[in-house]
């Protein structure tokens, strides 16, 4: 197949645009080698290119399509999803009377899908929640479980925990455990309690707008083992996303 016609099916079979400038480009800087380098190169290109769009993740640009999803069986990195899980979580654990508001406002915009959030801001509203940490003066204190080497923390805390891509049912998952510590009149203990997050998230398309590449579908807090069990189920397919 010719060059110019597999660009054009790559164009139409993946979504992915190609800058004809570019191209422009590429083939006068080949024609300045013999016919058999460039025939060596185009194929080692060809294969890489045939292998990256079939084993990686391209985040696009707004620029090169309008698409708002993409739908691919292809995973986000491990640590993309930390960093996801981690931010929501401060977000939702570490606050103060003050800001809560706001935390909870900058995660429904950023990080939740439609669904989560609907739900999410009903449970706040039938709880009241907002008004009664703002009476009691109440702040939140979270601290992470760190992975520890030989009993002992390592001199860089690592956060303990599970982040990865649960390629049976298309979601990142996470599981990260940490201890809540809630104070009354700014400064008076009140509650101490370990939980356990089980989160997942779908791969979207990052617009301008929105340009975190997940979206927050579920969102679970509990005892450990209940969500280590809710990740297992996650990774052999037999948890459905709701």
């Amino acid at each position: 197949m010719k060059y110019t016609d597999r660009i054009k099916k790559l164009y139409v079979d993946r979504n992915i645009s190609f800058s004809l400038n570019i191209i422009l480009v590429v083939l006068l800087a080949y024609s300045h080698y013999n016919s058999s380098r460039i025939a060596e190169n185009y194929m080692t290109l060809d294969m890489k290119l045939e292998k990256a769009l079939t084993t990686a993740r391209v985040i696009l640009t707004p620029a090169v399509t309008a698409r708002e999803e993409i739908e691919r069986g292809s995973m986000v990195s491990d640590d993309y999803v930390k960093g996801l899980t981690t931010h929501v979580i401060s977000h939702l654990e570490s606050w103060t009377y003050e800001n809560m508001e706001d935390s909870y406002h900058q995660i429904f915009h950023d990080f939740y899908s439609h669904l989560l959030e609907t739900k999410s801001k009903a449970d706040l509203i039938s709880s009241d929640r907002f008004r009664i940490a703002r009476e009691k003066s109440m702040v939140s204190i979270w601290k992470w479980d760190y992975s520890d080497h030989n009993g002992y923390e390592k001199k860089a805390k690592k956060i303990a925990g599970e982040f990865t891509w649960c390629g049976a049912i298309a979601r990142a998952c996470a599981l990260v455990s940490g201890r809540s510590t809630i104070y009354i009149g700014h400064n008076q203990p009140y509650k101490t309690e370990e939980k356990t997050y089980f989160l997942l998230a779908k791969d979207v398309y990052p617009t301008k707008q929105n340009p975190y590449a997940l979206k927050v579908t579920r969102l679970v807090v509990g005892n450990k083992q209940e969500m280590q069990q809710l990740m297992s189920a996650a990774k052999n397919g037999s948890i459905k996303d709701v």
